[in-house]
């Protein structure tokens, strides 16, 4: 009878203890946290890579957790704005006699990216240089960029989120 209530009592106490300490939160609490808009404008001749790294970055300050992402630049706090240029693609395995059947192109591309507050001065600006390689399966397959721009977007926007987290 007395282990019963001991139970009973233990099973109580950890119940309570669960029930105070208990407060899940998925990343930081964005109380502290400043609202950023971001824009992209593409100037290189990357088909596509515009939107494709904007939608990147978004998702890398959201898994991040610290800022939240403010649709409308007038009510952000911080306004980021990313400048793509110098898109390049250059053929690096090929045959000697053939330049035409490449089948592996190195992609590089110049990211330049300002950092502002509400009153239009400037916070930072830094530039980076990703690049990537995209390569033919075969001799008849057409050369496809996507999957490379793809993965040089992701691996952008994790650089740039990360030089915002440290910078603002």
């Amino acid at each position: 009878m007395i282990n019963k209530n001991i139970l009973k009592l233990v099973g109580c106490f950890c119940l309570f203890l669960f029930l105070l300490g208990c407060r899940y939160q998925t990343g930081f609490p964005l109380e502290k946290g400043t609202s950023v808009a971001i824009s992209v404008e593409n100037k290189s001749t990357a088909p596509q890579l515009g939107p494709i790294l904007n939608r990147k970055i978004k998702e890398e300050l959201l898994k991040a957790g610290v800022h939240s992402i403010s649709k409308n630049p007038q009510k952000a706090q911080v306004r980021v704005r990313v400048c793509l240029e110098n898109y390049s693609r250059i053929a690096r395995a090929y045959q000697t006699n053939d330049t035409l059947l490449a089948s592996a192109f190195e992609l590089r591309l110049g990211v330049s990216v300002e950092v502002e507050n509400k009153t239009k001065s400037s916070i930072s600006k830094f530039s980076l240089s990703p690049y990537s390689f995209a390569m033919r399966r075969n001799s008849l397959d057409h050369l496809s960029d996507r999957q490379a721009l793809t993965q040089t977007a992701s691996e952008l926007a994790v650089n740039i989120v990360h030089r915002l987290s440290s910078e603002i």
